[in-house]
């Protein structure tokens, strides 16, 4: 199409694949549902166009103008934008994708809750127009990894968007009016949505169990500090544990926020001084630990104490499934930093001022960066106790979870070299351990 004049048309469902549309001139039309996907558009005027559910991937649309255009949720994923203007533009849940917007001009545009991810909204001061976004507005979008670099900002606002990881150095005052409530704390690490593999299966179950059971050693010391450890040979006293991992499933998580550490001692000590909250019974005069010590992850906190401290600090407990996720990974692997049983790996935490402090072991990391997912000291998780759901195949005779106000913990180690990512605790909410502790997410 070339040359065309259109005014006050509709085009729904159609297919234009593939369409080469050049110095054409459209005012008021509306493409609803269609696809423009590879389509070539060069020095075109679209001026009041209302684009929904329409696509344009992969698409060349150099020096299109959209002013005063309403577009919502289409797709540019991929496409070619050089030199498009935007200016007074309406987008909304448009997805921008690695698109190409050099020197474009998003002048008094509204962008909300669109996906500029990895888009390059750079300007060329070659180029001499183009490159600004004067007074443009982004409201709830994703820019992260999107290139800005000396693109005019002059009064543009960012209100409750994700700006992490945006390149360049844009030129020109801007204004984040408000921040991303879903933003990181300092200390916190995104786990991207998806699906990864939870629990065990039941042959897996007994494997594993009868694994650990032929390599019992006898250790005075260890068997004194975690009696399950006594070298019967017998795998039932395994199973026990790891039957309440059965049987795996593909489980879907949503992206959230976690802490890279467990809360330690110096930072719940803050929100005690801050808050009048009760200590920990193992403070002495109800003051935390003090040097190396406070570094160390807090303890003997009850389910209600640990979401005391989340929502002061802005944050919550995660579920079981974002706990697991972010320990094992989207590759189901069985321990946070591998496949194989390490020593060394797991984070153990003693009396001794000189053991280790929370992070120490970096090598123990899980896949998202995560520390000390497995250690002696389990966490609270925001999940009730119940038993995972059961087939006729999964090697279980019954739920050894007693209900009513029991809570799921997760990543202490009761049986030794074993699967410790997928080993379920439970507690009531008001128990005050020695061995838990807590992580917050968001």
């Amino acid at each position: 199409m070339r040359g065309a004049w259109l005014s006050a048309a509709r085009f729904v469902g159609c297919d234009f694949r593939g369409a080469v549309v050049v110095f054409s001139y459209l005012n008021d039309v509306d493409f609803i549902d269609c696809n423009f996907d590879g389509a070539n558009f060069s020095n075109n005027n679209f001026e009041r166009v209302w684009l929904e559910r329409t696509t344009f991937v992969g698409a060349e649309l150099t020096l299109l103008h959209l002013k005063g255009s309403r577009i919502e949720s289409a797709n540019f994923d991929d496409a070619s934008m050089v030199r498009a203007s935007f200016v007074g533009a309406d987008v909304r849940k448009t997805s921008f994708r690695r698109a190409r917007l050099a020197d474009a001009f998003f002048d008094e545009a509204s962008f909300e809750g669109c996906d500029l991810r990895e888009a390059v909204m750079t300007y060329d001061p070659k180029g001499e127009v183009g490159g600004t976004a004067r007074g443009a507005c982004f409201t709830a979008c994703d820019l992260r990894g999107a290139n800005l670099d000396r693109l005019r900002l002059n009064g543009a606002r960012f209100e409750r968007c994700d700006i992490h990881g945006t390149v360049g150095t844009p030129d020109g005052p801007y204004a984040i009016v408000e921040p991303d409530p879903f933003a990181p704390s300092p200390g916190m690490v995104l786990i991207p949505q998806g699906t990864f593999r939870m629990g065990i299966s039941a042959t897996q179950a007994q494997v594993w169990a009868e694994s650990l059971a032929q390599d019992e050693e006898e250790d005075e010391w260890d068997v004194m500090l975690h009696p399950l450890r006594e070298a019967t040979r017998d795998p039932e006293k395994y199973l026990v544990y790891l039957r309440e991992a059965v049987p795996d499933r593909i489980v879907m998580v949503e992206p959230f926020f976690i802490d890279i550490h467990p809360v330690t001692e110096q930072e719940y000590a803050a929100f005690v001084r801050a808050t009048g909250h009760r200590a920990p019974p193992h403070w002495k005069n109800g003051k935390a630990p003090q040097k190396k010590l406070a570094l160390r992850p807090v303890t003997e906190v009850s389910l209600d104490d640990a979401r005391a401290y989340a929502t002061w600090a802005g944050k919550r407990l995660p579920t079981e499934a974002e706990w697991e996720k972010a320990a094992r990974g989207g590759d189901g692997r069985l321990y946070p930093w591998g496949e194989a049983w390490g020593d060394g790996m797991m984070s153990e935490y003693g009396d001794d001022p000189e053991t280790q402090i929370r992070g120490e072991h970096a090598y123990g990391a899980s896949p998202y960066g995560c520390m000390d997912m497995l250690s002696f000291k389990w966490e609270w998780c925001e999940t009730r106790a119940a038993p995972y759901p059961a087939t006729p195949w999964d090697g279980r005779t019954h739920g050894a979870i007693e209900l009513g106000d029991a809570w799921v913990l997760r990543g202490g180690d009761t049986i030794g070299p074993g699967p410790g990512t997928m080993v379920r605790h439970f507690d009531v909410a008001s128990a005050r351990d020695a061995n838990y502790g807590f992580r917050c997410a968001k």
